[in-house]
C-alpha cells in the first residue's frame, strides 16, 4: 500500500484509518487563532507565525525566556499532534489568545499508557470491533453505508461470471449514484449506494479483462462512499473507502483509475488534519498521472487539472502560499487548454472551476478582500453541478464572515441552499458557520441567522 498513509508498517486499512484518526484536528486552537486579526493591519485573520511571534513575545516579557516557536509548531497543534503544551507556553496561549482556560484551546493531557505484552496481544481481537463502533457512532444518514463498509463478503461463496452485461450494469447504477452524489441528492446516494457496494463485493468476474473493469467500476463506487462519508463528517470512514478505493484501482492497471481514487485519498487526508501529506500526495498521483496516462485527453487533463486544485487546496491549508498560488497557476494553464467547464471523469474541471478554487485558496489563506474580488467577476453560467455552485458560494459566506460582513455571509448561504438544499442542511460544516453568524453578527442579525438555522434543522 502506498506510504502516503500512514508511517507504521502495520497492515490493514483500519489501523491506518486510526492512526490517521488519532490526530484530532484541534479546531478550538485554529479558531481562537483566526478570530484575531493580523497586527500587519492588512486586515487578514493572524497567521500561525505571527501566533507564534506572539507567544514568542510574551514569554520573553513576563518570563525573559528566549523561545523560538515557529508557524511548523503551531501546525502541529492545530493538527492535533501535540495537545499539551509546557505550562508557560499554555500561559501565553491563554494570554494572546484571550481564553481563561486551557479547555478553550483544547489543550489536554493526551499521554497514553505502556501496554503490557497481554494487552498487545489483545489489542488485535479489539481492533475487530472497532468497525462495530463506528455503526455505533455514525450519523444516521450515513449508518447503512458504513454498515455496509463494517460487513466483509465471503468471497469463497462468491460466483465467477464473464458477463460483461453484469458489470455494464452495475457501472450504469454507480454512474446514477454519482450523478446524484454531484447534484446534491446526498439522501438519494446514500440510500442507493449500500445495496450497490454489496453487489460489487459478491461479483467475482471469471476472465482478468472483466476483472480490470469489475475493479474499476469497484473502485469508483467507492470514491463516491469516501466522498458522501465526508459529506457526513465521517472522516475515519471515509478514509477505510478511499483506502478500498485505491486498492480495487490498482488492481484494475488503469492510470485514470487511480488518479481518480488517489483524489478521493487527498480529500480524505486534508479533513482527517493532513494538509501536509494532502498536498504531497496531490502533486505525487498528478505527476504520475502525466507519466503514465499516454496521449493527452479530456478526461487525463480534467483529472490532471482536478489534482492540481485539490493540491492547492491542501497546501492554503498547510499555509503553503508559494505552492498553492504555483499549483492554482499550472492548473489555470490546463483550463485554458480544456477550454471550457464540464465534468469529464467527474472532476468538473474546466477554468471556471479554476477561479472557484482560487476563491476557495484565498479563503483559507485569510484573504477575504482577495476572494471577494475573484468572486464578483466569477460566471457560474457553466458550472453545471449544484453541488460545485454551493461549494463556492459557501467560501464565498466565509469570506464575508472573515470579513466581517455577517449580513452578506447570511444571504450566500441562503443562496447556496437554493443551488443544493442537502449541501447546506446536511453539513455541520455550514452549521458552524450559520453559528458564528448567530454568535458574532448584529444583535438583528444574530436572531435572522437563529431563525434561519431552525427554518433548515439547525440546532444553534
Amino acid at each position: 500500500m502506498p506510504a502516503y498513509w500512514s508511517e507504521s508498517n502495520e497492515p490493514g486499512e483500519v489501523r491506518r484509518a486510526v492512526a490517521l484518526h488519532d490526530e484530532v484536528p484541534n479546531d478550538m486552537l485554529m479558531r481562537a487563532r483566526r478570530r484575531l486579526r493580523s497586527p500587519s493591519g492588512s486586515g487578514r485573520e493572524m497567521s500561525r507565525q505571527e501566533l507564534a511571534d506572539a507567544v514568542n513575545r510574551y514569554l520573553w516579557s513576563r518570563y525573559h525566556i528566549t523561545s523560538e516557536l515557529d508557524a511548523t509548531y503551531i501546525g502541529h497543534l492545530e493538527q492535533g499532534r501535540h495537545r499539551w503544551p509546557q505550562a508557560r507556553r499554555r500561559d501565553a496561549f491563554r494570554e494572546v489568545l484571550g481564553a481563561a482556560t486551557d479547555a478553550e484551546l483544547g489543550f489536554y493531557i493526551n499521554r497514553r499508557a505502556r501496554r503490557s505484552r497481554a494487552e498487545e496481544a489483545d489489542g488485535d481481537v479489539k481492533r475487530r470491533t472497532l468497525l462495530q463502533q463506528f455503526v455505533a457512532a455514525a450519523s444516521p444518514q450515513a449508518a447503512s453505508l458504513v454498515a455496509t463498509l463494517t460487513a466483509y463478503p465471503n468471497r469463497d461463496s462468491a460466483a465467477g461470471t464473464d458477463s460483461h452485461a453484469n458489470v455494464d450494469s452495475l457501472n450504469g447504477r454507480v454512474v446514477k449514484v454519482r450523478a446524484a452524489y454531484q447534484s446534491g441528492r446526498y439522501a438519494t446516494a446514500f440510500a442507493q449506494l449500500p445495496g450497490l457496494i454489496n453487489e460489487l463485493q459478491t461479483v467475482v468476474p471469471g476472465t482478468e479483462p472483466l476483472q480490470r473493469r469489475w475493479q474499476t467500476v469497484t473502485a469508483e463506487a467507492y470514491q463516491v462512499a469516501s466522498g458522501l462519508l465526508l459529506k457526513a463528517d465521517e472522516a475515519a470512514l471515509a478514509l477505510v473507502a478511499a483506502d478500498r478505493s485505491i486498492t480495487a484501482a490498482h488492481a484494475s492497471g488503469s492510470p485514470l483509475s487511480i488518479g481518480s481514487s488517489a483524489r478521493a485519498v487527498v480529500h480524505t487526508l486534508l479533513a482527517s488534519g493532513h494538509p501536509g501529506r494532502a498536498a504531497h500526495l496531490a502533486v505525487t498521483a498528478a505527476q504520475q498521472l502525466e507519466r503514465t496516462a499516454g496521449a493527452p485527453s479530456i478526461d487525463s487533463l480534467s483529472l490532471y487539472g482536478a489534482l492540481l486544485l485539490r493540491g492547492a487546496i491542501a497546501a492554503a491549508r498547510d499555509e503553503d502560499r508559494q505552492l498553492a498560488h504555483d499549483l492554482l497557476d499550472e492548473a489555470a494553464t490546463v483550463g485554458r487548454f480544456v477550454g471550457q467547464d464540464g465534468n469529464a471523469h467527474w472532476t468538473a474541471f474546466g477554468p471556471t472551476n479554476v477561479e472557484l478554487h482560487q476563491v476557495a485558496v484565498a479563503v483559507c489563506l485569510g484573504d477575504a478582500g482577495e476572494a471577494i474580488d475573484i468572486a464578483s467577476h466569477v460566471d457560474l453560467t457553466p458550472i453545471v453541478l449544484a453541488e460545485r455552485k454551493a461549494a463556492f458560494v459557501i467560501d464565498v459566506a466565509h469570506a464575508f464572515t472573515q470579513w466581517g460582513k455577517y449580513d452578506k455571509a447570511l444571504d450566500a448561504v441562503r443562496t447556496a441552499e437554493s443551488y443544493a438544499p442537502e449541501e447546506v442542511r446536511s453539513r455541520r460544516s455550514v452549521h458552524r458557520l450559520i453559528g458564528e453568524i448567530a454568535e458574532r453578527g448584529p444583535i438583528r442579525l444574530q436572531r435572522d441567522a437563529r431563525a434561519y438555522g431552525v427554518s433548515i434543522g439547525v440546532l444553534l
